[in-house]
């Protein structure tokens, strides 16, 4: 929960970006806190860092709750999402520049990407198996158990 003290903080940076009179009354500014005191500060003041760096006219109460929102819990892309960030950082890293593309995708789209890598791998291994590595692996042994 934000405190006045560090709502006030906050109120300073807005007023230092947008100019003095950017909540106006006492009153507007009670109504402000009110409807910004139930969430974390350091939440709400990485909400408000973000607005300040891409917006340059003053938030409203409901522009910081959204973005706090996004900052809590973002929000899930689908499939087709992540693929369109694979297909860009292919065309953009090409096939020699792997670190540079892995380091480009979020969180997610980097675990999936490895998790299909691996798989591919072990695809392509198994497909690399002759008839003769698969006779050999089942071939009994001059004992008469299998080999492993």
């Amino acid at each position: 929960m934000v405190t006045k003290q560090e709502f006030a903080t906050l109120v300073v940076a807005m007023q230092a970006m947008y100019g003095e009179d950017f909540i106006g009354t006492e009153e507007a500014l009670d109504v402000w806190y009110a409807l910004l005191h139930d969430l974390d500060y350091h939440i709400l003041s990485k909400a408000l860092q973000q607005y300040m760096l891409t917006n340059k006219f003053k938030p409203t109460v409901a522009e910081l709750r959204d973005i706090y929102t996004e900052l809590v819990s973002p929000s899930i892309s689908d499939w087709s999402e992540g693929w369109e960030k694979v297909s860009r950082a292919i065309g953009h890293y090409g096939m020699y520049q792997e670190q540079a593309a892995m380091e480009s995708f979020d969180e997610v789209t980097r675990e999936v990407v490895k998790r299909l890598a691996a798989c591919q791998v072990t695809c392509r291994k198994i497909s690399l198996l002759t008839e003769q590595d698969l006779q050999k692996s089942t071939k009994p042994s001059k004992g008469g158990k299998e080999q492993k």
